[in-house]
């Protein structure tokens, strides 16, 4: 015997818990207009819904649907291979298994509700739910493919998650004025059963495949990647002054005298992170200082606001999508050389041996020496060439990286793994065509800021526990024996 068709399961079953409490014999609910089957087919496909806790037969061959257990809220979370995790809500957050035949035109990141499916799991697998409907969608608009069908226009996703096709309306721009097969946007209309198709609107077309930057494009459109800033996020950065006055400064640890500098990327759009190094006796102090961006970003306001909408800034191959705007994170909360700017330090001090000493933090002004790239760094401490970096700052870049090699032996020596991978820089042609891969160099340089930034994650993470305080941490399980 064949197995039911599951768009006939999600049809019978959509009906009896629209249905209610009105039982139907099988040959009833064939002949409705809304089923179309023939009585075998919708009695097979009873007969699945009944063994998976959906339906039930009571007196009189007649069916209802079967009350859930429970029904529970949750994320849903699809995999590439077609399978969905829904994770419930705390204080719970139990996770159930969606098998691919569900997930119907649910999508990734979908608020869903789901029912436990009365068949117990096997050990060591997840139990069972069944997708009731759609409570919220997190994803508001979908890139993809335009096809021109024989009845309507729809869109095939670009995300290859997305197993089911979006219905294109005549409500936004009219799908005839595209050509077959370019690129669109289209915004979703109100979340529908998911055993229904569900329509969409039509708002932007980004081009051909294969034009410059549509790739591009179409996968930001996917991810929720939003490039351009809303005009009143941008008008409140800009109000800002990025020098600071007196008031900002008050209270303030004052640093402007001391050699401070950053060293990034030759490519950098923005400094927000510096360091320092002074002798101390036979030791050091050094020093890790992060732009101060909460003194400019307040609680509630529309820049805090927007960057929490997008969580992080998103660095592609061609382009670079900032949480904040451009004028805070390149000018105002920028550490430039030669201005003074807002930080956050972290000072440690260590003995001969590179041991930590003591912490202390604080808010501090600096005024960086010089903003260095990892290439210059890296020919200054290979003796490939000198001239290019002040002389002032060679012997602290010397103390640096004798500090850093001390760090960095020190923690390899203790158990730590090096599981970094070589970098590979992509360059791109002026179509967006990758024409080179190069392996990222300046190993040296770069392990200089990594050991002292490490450090700094490590010394403020101590003073987080020891306070007792609330702390996000990244941690890793304990491997397996098999492992």
């Amino acid at each position: 015997m064949n197995d039911p068709s599951p768009s006939l399961v999600h049809r019978l079953h959509d009906f009896l818990r629209r249905a209610g409490s009105r039982p139907m014999k099988a040959h009833d609910l064939a002949a409705h207009p809304e089923i179309g089957a023939s009585a075998r087919d919708v009695r097979q496909a009873l007969r699945e819904l009944e063994r998976t806790g959906k339906a039930k037969k009571i007196r009189g061959n007649r069916w209802v649907e079967a009350q859930a257990p429970d029904r529970v809220a949750g994320r849903l979370l699809i995999t590439f291979s077609g399978f969905g995790i829904v994770i419930t809500d705390p204080p719970d957050s139990a996770e159930y298994f969606i098998p691919p035949s569900e997930i119907g035109s649910c999508m990734e990141g979908d608020r869903v509700e789901v029912s436990p499916a009365a068949v117990r799991p096997r050990a060591g697998q997840k139990q069972e739910a069944h997708l009731i409907r759609v409570v919220e969608r997190k994803i508001k608009q979908v890139a993809g493919k335009l096809v021109h069908g024989r009845y309507y226009a729809y869109v095939i996703p670009g995300d290859p998650r997305m197993r089911s096709t979006l219905h294109v309306s005549e409500a936004g721009l009219p799908p005839d004025s595209i050509p077959d097969g370019d690129i669109v946007v289209v915004a979703l209309d109100e979340p529908v059963s998911p055993d229904r198709s569900q329509t969409s609107r039509l708002i932007q077309h980004l081009g051909a495949p294969g034009d410059p930057g549509v790739d591009m494009q179409m996968l930001m459109a996917n991810r929720g990647i939003v490039q351009a800033f809303e005009p009143g996020v941008v008008d409140a950065a800009q109000a800002i002054s990025p020098t600071p006055d007196a008031s900002a400064i008050a209270g303030r640890e004052d640093l402007r005298d001391w050699i401070i500098l950053t060293i990034d990327p030759s490519d950098a759009k923005d400094y927000d992170d510096a360091i320092s190094l002074t002798r101390t006796g036979d030791g050091w102090e050094l020093g890790v200082h992060i732009a101060d961006v909460s003194h400019f970003v307040t609680p509630g306001s529309a820049i805090d606001t927007e960057a929490k909408n997008r969580g992080n800034s998103v660095y592609m191959v061609d382009r670079f999508v900032p949480m904040l705007p451009k004028y805070l994170t390149s000018e105002v909360c920028s550490l430039r050389a030669s201005v003074d700017r807002l930080a956050y330090s972290v000072h440690m001090t260590l003995d001969a041996d590179g041991e930590l000493e003591s912490v202390r933090t604080g808010r501090s002004v600096i005024h960086s020496k010089a903003c260095l790239n990892y290439d210059q760094v890296q020919r200054f401490l290979s003796g490939e060439d000198a001239a290019e970096i002040p002389e002032s700052l060679h012997p602290t870049l010397r103390a640096m990286d004798k500090l850093a090699t001390r760090l960095r032996r020190k923690r390899m020596a203790n158990g730590s793994i090096d599981l970094s991978l070589p970098e590979v820089v992509c360059t791109l042609d002026d179509q967006g065509t990758p024409i080179s891969l190069k392996r990222r160099g300046a190993a040296q340089a770069y392990h200089l800021i990594e050991e002292f930034m490490l450090l700094a994650n490590c010394a403020v993470a101590e003073r987080i526990r020891a306070a007792g305080v609330p702390g996000v941490y990244r941690i890793h399980e304990e491997p397996s024996e098999d492992q």
